[in-house]
């Protein structure tokens, strides 16, 4: 069976339009997955279980069950919103709670959810140094600040900048993106930042000699050149939020900055960062593999980081990691743009796994109502009941 047939499927699957036997070729695909394994594939394994499964499907075999009893109450869902197979590797969801069990799936509509309600994608807008807003086109994924002048990727130009700017005189630009929203842009010494949804970063149209400072409000990756001054010494590159100074040298480093969660959390990646409080004296050097917490009313927090978790929403996937069910929320609004709504106390289940950013919200709710969460969508507003 070629990739190209399975990975139709997979999209008839999200669109619950198989056929029979259709149905059971993916029943039986899952069925091959042991929860007591790695799911990290290999790409012949992978189409070891394609032609397997394929042939079943010509020989007419009878259905058969899961082995394990939590991949079948799930599949159903995960299959529409949080499975699917790239380079070997299967994405998954689990459900973690010390007093419901889940329901049994069944395809029935959840009423209330709005089919329009999509994922986000690429929208931000770019305040120049004159005020000028410029809405940023959906069709690219980022801009390129080099050679004078801001571009897309593509070499279309969007703005001049004035090269007479001296150090002490310089012109910045804001890159918004609003929930539902993602970017990118390349700063003028080549550094790399991705923008989050419900983020905004601050950076001047030309560095100086002496220092780069960028403002961040919201979750950025950044990739950071490593440059040198004109007397050979190491030009500092620092990133300010509200709660923390960061100073970087070459490296790789995420920061989650936003203003409704109660920490500033900084994963290092690669190289060494320092992070410093706004509201204490006090300071920490990262290592990689190390994050920050910095809390306006605490001492800052060093914790080994689990780096996928947090750079995940930077290859389009959410990954949960014993996330409680609040802060799972959170994330969601902002990618879905919707405001979240508790009648009640807020529900203390936690969610842990892999989740595609890129399905309808309307398949993320029958997940999370089958999962013994009462909630429905009115307008933009997600009300959570219990």
């Amino acid at each position: 069976m070629n990739r190209d047939k399975f990975d139709i499927l997979i999209r008839k699957y999200q669109n619950d339009e198989l056929t029979g036997a259709e149905k059971e070729l993916m029943d039986q695909w899952f069925e091959s997955l042991d929860s007591g394994r790695s799911y990290h594939w290999t790409a012949a394994e992978i189409d070891a279980h394609k032609d397997r499964v394929w042939i079943a499907i010509q020989q007419r075999e009878q259905r058969i069950s899961f082995r394990s009893v939590w991949i079948r109450k799930w599949m159903p869902y995960a299959a529409a919103v949080l499975i699917f197979a790239v380079l070997g590797s299967i994405y998954y969801l689990h459900f973690h709670s010390n007093t419901i069990q889940l329901p049994r799936m069944e395809n029935r509509p959840l009423s209330g959810v709005a089919e329009s309600v999509k994922p986000g994608g690429n929208k931000a807008t770019l305040t120049l140094a004159d005020g000028t807003i410029v809405t940023l086109s959906e069709a690219y994924s980022g801009i390129v600040n080099a050679d004078g002048e801001i571009r897309y990727e593509d070499g279309n130009s969007l703005y001049n900048v004035d090269s007479k700017q001296d150090d002490d005189s310089l012109s910045y630009a804001v890159l918004a993106v609003p929930r539902g929203g993602q970017y990118q842009v390349v700063l003028p010494d080549g550094s790399k930042v991705w923008l989050n949804a419900g983020s905004t970063l601050k950076y001047p149209l030309r560095f100086n000699s002496r220092e780069r400072m960028v403002e961040l409000e919201g979750e950025a990756y950044f990739e950071i050149v490593g440059l040198q001054g004109p007397h050979g010494g190491r030009i500092p590159f620092r990133v300010t939020t509200s709660d923390q100074t960061v100073d970087v040298l070459g490296t790789t480093f995420n920061i989650s900055a936003y203003a409704d969660e109660a920490e500033t959390k900084t994963t290092l990646i690669s190289g060494q960062v320092r992070v410093a409080s706004s509201g204490k004296d006090q300071a920490v050097i990262l290592r990689p593999g190390e994050e920050s917490w910095v809390h306006h009313t605490a001492d800052i927090q060093v914790k080994p980081a689990h780096i996928d978790v947090a750079i995940a929403w930077k290859s389009g996937i959410f990954y949960f990691d014993e996330t409680p069910f609040p802060q799972l929320l959170k994330q969601i609004a902002r990618w879905y743009d919707i405001d979240v709504v508790y009648e009640g106390k807020q529900p203390t289940e936690a969610f842990s796994g892999k989740m595609s950013r890129n399905v309808d919200l309307s398949v993320l709710m029958k997940f999370l109502k089958d999962s013994g969460i009462n909630l429905q969508i009115e307008g933009n507003k997600l009300i959570v009941k219990k």
